[in-house]
């Protein structure tokens, strides 16, 4: 059954990658979350997509360039009700402490100032929280990036963790690109799938596993549904689901 993910959370109805976000993505039925990951200028780990706070906070820092106490200083939401800075400790913790099961795709963010020091650094926390085995009876690891090498960063530091080398643009004889680390997942974008559908057979041939973001419409739920995409990353979960149970009667 294809997976439901939550896109930084529920990012189409919260502030994203905060912890309200992922509340109420677990009222919404789904199977997993998506966070991404950058280290401050004090090498905490955050979830922050950009390379800066502006789009996303009321002042604009530079991540790699902040404390973490400075980024604790922001409201993320620009809204009435305050929304912090997550950090990717708080983000597991709270996983864990759900009492869901969960698969949880964390995406390190290149190209960084750190380098191999933030695959080393998050390969560090999911040690401390027993997490780095991938065999938790709940909560799964899945560690992904659009950087080749980091991807092979993880294949090194633990090779027991799945990992998914995300895709988004189109070369010719994509499916043939080589991919260190050898990635059990692939992960293209809803948008170069719907250009090239042809991809979905060619990488589940080479027995690759499809993660696809981030598809937030309807119609491109339900083509990944009928194409038995393996997992969908989505900032609505809510009607991902739906769309999923209407398929799963409709056959």
């Amino acid at each position: 059954m294809t997976l439901i993910i939550a896109h930084r959370g529920s990012s189409g109805y919260k502030p994203e990658m905060t912890i309200p976000a992922y509340e109420f993505a677990l009222k919404q039925s789904v199977d997993g979350f998506e966070t991404d990951v950058r280290l401050t200028k004090d090498l905490e780990l955050v979830g922050i997509h950009d390379r800066r706070t502006g789009r996303v906070a009321d002042r604009d820092l530079v991540v790699s360039k902040s404390t973490l106490k400075e980024l604790q200083e922001l409201n993320f939401s620009r809204k009435e009700i305050e929304a912090k800075v997550m950090t990717i400790r708080e983000f597991l913790s709270f996983a864990l402490d759900s009492g869901k099961s969960l698969t949880l795709t964390i995406e390190t963010k290149h190209v960084t100032k750190h380098h191999g020091l933030l695959e080393h650094k998050l390969n560090d926390l999911l040690t401390e929280l027993k997490l780095s085995a991938n065999q938790h009876a709940r909560v799964k690891i899945v560690l992904m990036s659009f950087n080749p090498l980091a991807v092979l960063r993880f294949s090194k530091l633990n090779p027991l963790i799945p990992r998914v080398q995300l895709k988004e643009k189109s070369y010719p004889f994509l499916h043939l690109y080589p991919n260190p680390g050898n990635p059990e997942i692939v992960g293209p974008g809803i948008e170069l799938l719907l250009k090239r559908p042809d991809l979905i057979t060619k990488f589940k041939d080479q027995g690759k596993k499809i993660f696809v973001w981030t598809v937030n419409s309807p119609q491109d739920m339900r083509f990944c549904l009928e194409r038995g995409i393996d997992a969908i990353i989505t900032n609505y979960p809510d009607i991902a689901y739906l769309e999923r149970e209407a398929f799963l009667r409709s056959k």
